[in-house]
């Protein structure tokens, strides 16, 4: 007995081995691993530096199934089942020797149009689920401005009710990683604010964690709202 159990384990332990093995030969198959980057796009459907108090802004955002990598390789298609935005307000302080940003949820109402607002918290923004159609995800929200200042709001998007980085693999292929990156048209982004501000990036404190938005960025917009 004690020897078809010894002999039973040697078995197994061998098909274990091989078949980590298999799992590791096919990996190894890549040579090398590339990064490359999908753009995610959304846009504002009242574009302009200024709004008003009470004004919405409004932003909408179509991602289909199909992918256009930046660097121009072959497009491929991937079902997107589950697709969320992250939208961050942050107003930016100018009283200090250098601006800095401060959380600003508290000066919007965000409302929906297409999509379903997941949650707003302080710190981790507004998260909005896509509306899913044949393959097609749409998002079209707004955010009623409650209080007069300079504000940048930056997006990201995410597989889960969460902020975070989204990437994506050919079909058949996990030897590029494709980054999603939420993207607003240059023409809106008002960047000329920069040249007020007269620096190329802002940031939180340092006590509020790393986050920072940088004029190259693609994920961010500025406007400003008047009484």
């Amino acid at each position: 007995m004690n020897s078809k159990i010894l002999t039973a384990f040697v078995l197994s332990v061998f098909i274990f081995s091989q078949s980590f093995q298999c799992g590791r030969t096919a990996l190894s198959n890549c040579g090398s691993y590339t990064q490359d980057t999908v753009l995610l796009n959304s846009s504002l459907a009242n574009s302009g530096p200024v709004f008003h108090v009470n004004d919405t802004v409004w932003i909408s955002s179509t991602v289909p199934d199909n992918f256009t990598p930046l660097s121009g390789s072959a497009s491929f298609t991937m079902d997107v089942i589950q697709l969320y935005l992250n939208a961050q307000p942050y107003q930016v302080i100018t009283s200090s020797s250098l601006p800095q940003l401060q959380y600003a949820n508290t000066e919007f109402n965000p409302v929906v149009k297409d999509g379903l607002l997941q949650h707003s918290a302080y710190s981790t923004g507004y998260n909005f689920l896509y509306k899913r159609t044949t393959a097609t995800n749409t998002l079209n929200i707004g955010f009623v401005a409650g209080r007069a200042g300079l504000y940048v709001m930056s997006f990201s998007n995410s597989r889960d009710n969460y902020a975070g980085m989204l990437t994506f693999y050919r079909p058949n292929d996990h030897c590029t990683t494709y980054w999603g990156i939420s993207t607003i048209p240059a023409a809106q982004q008002n960047k000329n604010y920069w040249d007020t501000l007269g620096v190329t990036a802002v940031s939180l404190p340092t006590n509020y964690g790393g986050i920072a938005i940088a004029k190259n960025m693609r994920n961010y917009f500025f406007f400003r709202v008047i009484p």
